[in-house]
């Protein structure tokens, strides 16, 4: 028995051992990621206005040896994603559809039965009602048919849960409305004199989030062309000056003649949970912040 109890005990003890040893390494093993990015702005020969043709975005973020993958595939019209843990996918846009179509599936079923328990009760209603109509035909004027009253209380019923939804939902020029009151706030609160010193805290941890999260290998190319050809000109010299910071590692072809966009990009890099995660709470912690937040949402 004592054996049998050692045995336990010495195997709970390797799974915490284990456990605690995935968490330290959740925060500071590194997350890796790649991102390919292609995009071509331009006019399609049988189309009168120019649009973006073409975006497509591959990104992959894995740790630990492809230990946890996630990839996310974006392009013009659709987005996927797909989380895999030792290979095999436990989360993923498909899964979400299926569910999607489950939970839809169900309604649909739910609903055949309310209407045909409804239809039931609207028979049994008019069967009813015609007996009686029979007996005293000269309240057949007078009074609803039951069945139009059911039919008039499902009407109502779903009008008022429609208005109800609607009234929950606030609608698109409210939202745009909110965001701006809340850029509103926050410009006022870093005008106050009070908040420079939060203000500079922000600015150091987004700088040193900035430097953790930016990419280690940076490589691209982009052909492009603005309506005026000075114009391209200038931003060409603005572009100059940008390698100062980003390298030489992008191939900058203008057209001055068309207009026009067309870039393929790639990065890679990494960061370390831990680092974001102090990042974060040394803002959480300010109280200035704190008030902020709770004035905006």
């Amino acid at each position: 028995m004592l054996h049998v109890l050692a045995m336990i005990g010495i195997v709970a003890l390797i799974v915490i051992a284990v456990i605690a040893l995935l968490v330290l390494l959740f925060f500071f093993f590194p997350f890796k990621y790649k991102v390919r990015a292609i995009a071509n702005y331009g006019k399609e020969i049988d189309e009168e206005e120019e649009s973006l043709k073409k975006l497509n975005v591959k990104a992959v973020i894995y740790w630990l040896f492809h230990f946890l993958r996630i990839e996310i595939n974006l392009d013009k019209t659709d987005f996927k994603y797909k989380v895999r843990l030792l290979g095999i996918v436990i989360l993923s846009t498909e899964k979400s559809e299926k569910k999607k179509k489950k939970k839809r599936e169900k309604e649909r079923k739910e609903y055949r039965k309310k209407k045909a328990k409804r239809q039931a009760e609207e028979a049994k209603m008019a069967k009813t009602e015609a007996s009686e109509n029979k007996e005293d035909s000269d309240n057949e004027t007078k009074k609803q048919s039951t069945v139009d009253k059911l039919k008039d209380a499902h009407k109502k019923e779903a009008a008022e849960s429609k208005e109800n939804e609607e009234e929950e939902k606030p609608g698109f020029f409210a939202r745009i409305k909110r965001f701006f009151a809340g850029i509103k706030k926050i410009i006022t609160f870093l005008r106050d004199e009070e908040n420079k010193k939060t203000f500079r805290l922000v600015k150091e941890q987004l700088i040193k989030a900035l430097k953790e999260i930016r990419p280690r290998k940076f490589k691209g190319y982009v052909s492009y062309g603005l309506e005026d050809p000075a114009a391209t000109g200038k931003l060409l010299g603005v572009i100059a000056v940008a390698f100062g910071v980003i390298g030489k590692s992008i191939s900058v072809v203008p057209d001055f003649e068309n207009k026009k966009f067309d870039g393929d990009f790639f990065v890679k890099g990494r960061f370390r949970v831990a680092v974001l995660l102090g990042i974060f709470l040394k803002l959480y912690k300010d109280k200035n912040i704190k008030k902020l937040l709770k004035s905006v949402f």
